[in-house]
């Protein structure tokens, strides 16, 4: 893979958003267009990451009717220092280096979808879907109380005085009702408690945080970082159909409820 010189050093100005075409799985990353104000990501879809959070999101987003990004080419490396796209090596969920090395192919993409969206619907809400193993969901539930049929953790940024608050709480909380409340089969999701180190997406350099910073910084940008458990849920073709089904029918009625950053 050759990138371009802009590829591998800092981002342009992202193009007007009515020149924004769903590109043709560029660099292998696939782009979904969809009909609301919301928008999937799944950063780590490659298997071996967050397995199967790839067919999990693109299907996720056509029962929503959301846009969506769906990563399953580049894998996250072991250590920062060991990224290079041309190993397929980068992990999405870093804006470091999302800037840095995927600028052209996924950074301006989504930020002149970003502003379509906005154009349109007048605000955006992001949902980057990743996996939990088991192992760590458990571990999770023991150390906070947690219900122990717990299947998603919503960040939100919680947590630090709320400087890095993504979304409001509210937002959380209608999501969590919804997939609990859903007619064919309900999914417990818990807010990540706000002492807790991981599950947050409330890191500076997390995609979550990419609408808070100073240089993209847009108050019409909700956005939620869901993670989402293997057993049952992601661990077989007709689980993560009916997955989809629940989480898309929810955000499909959070993408017409009125929300707002404050």
């Amino acid at each position: 893979m050759t990138l371009s010189s802009s590829e591998k050093t800092s981002p342009s100005v992202a193009s007007p958003a009515s020149d924004w075409e769903p590109p043709n799985a560029r660099a292998g990353i696939e782009w979904i267009d969809g009909a609301t104000c919301g928008l999937i990501i799944a950063p780590h879809g490659v298997m071996g990451n967050d397995d199967n959070t790839g067919p999990l999101a693109r299907q996720t987003a056509l029962h929503a009717n959301f846009h969506a990004a769906v990563n399953e080419v580049y894998r996250r490396p072991s250590h920062p220092s060991q990224a290079d796209p041309e190993q397929l090596l980068v992990d999405l969920n870093r804006i470091d280096q999302v800037i840095h090395l995927l600028n052209e192919s996924f950074l301006q993409p989504l930020l002149q979808l970003k502003e379509k969206i906005v154009e349109k619907h007048g605000r955006v809400l992001i949902v980057l879907i990743h996996g939990i193993n088991d192992r760590n969901l458990q571990k999770y539930i023991r150390e906070t109380g947690a219900p122990g049929d717990t299947a998603m953790l919503i960040g939100y940024g919680q947590g630090n005085d709320g400087q890095s608050r993504s979304a409001y709480p509210g937002l959380a909380d209608n999501l969590i009702r919804l997939l609990k409340t859903n007619p064919i089969k309900g999914i417990t999701a818990r807010s990540t408690e706000e002492s807790y180190d991981n599950y947050r997406g409330g890191h500076g350099n997390n995609l979550n945080q990419l609408f808070r910073r100073p240089d993209y910084r847009d108050e019409l940008v909700q956005s939620l970082q869901l993670e989402i458990t293997w057993t049952g849920y992601r661990d077989t073709s007709l689980n993560i159909e009916n997955t989809a089904r629940v989480l898309g029918w929810a955000l499909r009625r959070m993408a017409e409820m009125d929300f707002d950053i404050n």
